[in-house]
């Protein structure tokens, strides 16, 4: 599950006003493109993962 926004459309950070997109790196972070406000915000992960070995 995935959780990004407040619920709440705006141009605060966390809010969006038409997100577009969403893309996820080799690191976990995810991009989401806010269209209406121009930018494109990013989130890292709030966890980070280890190999068992």
């Amino acid at each position: 599950m995935i959780y990004l926004s407040k619920g709440s459309q705006g141009s605060a950070p966390e809010e969006f006003k038409r997100p577009t997109d969403i893309n996820v790196d080799a690191k976990g972070n995810i991009y989401v493109v806010d269209f209406c406000n121009n930018r494109i915000q990013k989130f890292a992960p709030l966890i980070s993962q280890t190999k068992n070995e």
